[in-house]
């Protein structure tokens, strides 16, 4: 049986959307955070959950990146703690996801592990101003005083979600446009049809 993980959750949108996730908690225990209502306050998340739980290995997710194979996370950790990664995830640039437009520099948080016996917040972050996404500063102070590590995606077949891999394992995929759901029905059916795979998946 499989150590349970920490894993915290920034709760802005959709309740329903939420209640579907946890059908992919894997039993670990999971943080739900809702007082970071506004977009500019992802930085801020990161940063308190960050200071939060030093001395502890924890994953950040959002509501609607679905983790379908839990074993392969635990692996992800055993991987940085052999190589002294202070954390991993998906870099937030066009070449890396299509349709964002952010720096290869920043990784985009729909889904990180942080080992805080390594990484620890910037001492020169500032929470305001930020020039392109409010959590820049963070991944910026991140990377210069911490071993870091990508993780292999691929762009899924609707041409919008990111499926992340480990040693060709699919474990998670993201398919973004959380705050739409229940709103547009486009993005709800799509992100429905997400879902279900994943739920086939477990």
């Amino acid at each position: 049986m499989l150590e349970k993980l920490e894993v915290h959750i920034r709760h802005s949108g959709s309740d329903l959307l939420l209640d579907r996730w946890m059908k992919f908690s894997g039993g670990n225990d999971v943080t739900i955070h809702s007082g970071y209502g506004d977009w500019h306050e992802a930085g801020v998340y990161l940063a308190d959950i960050i200071d939060a739980n030093r001395g502890k290995v924890i994953v950040n997710c959002d509501i609607d990146c679905f983790i379908v194979d839990w074993g392969l996370v635990h692996k992800i950790i055993k991987h940085m703690e052999i190589c002294g990664y202070g954390y991993v995830g998906v870099r937030d640039d066009k070449f890396t996801i299509p349709h964002r437009d952010n720096s290869k520099d920043v990784m985009n948080p729909f889904f990180n592990i942080f080992d805080c016996r390594l990484a620890s917040v910037p001492r020169d972050w500032e929470r305001v101003p930020f020039v392109c996404e409010p959590y820049d500063e963070i991944f910026r102070g991140l990377r210069r005083s911490n071993k870091y590590m990508h993780l292999p995606n691929r762009q899924g077949d609707d041409g919008i979600s990111t499926e992340l891999y480990y040693n060709g394992g699919l474990y998670a995929v993201h398919s973004w446009y959380a705050r739409e759901y229940g709103y547009d029905e486009f993005h709800t059916t799509r992100i429905n049809k997400i879902i279900e795979r994943c739920e086939q998946l477990l």
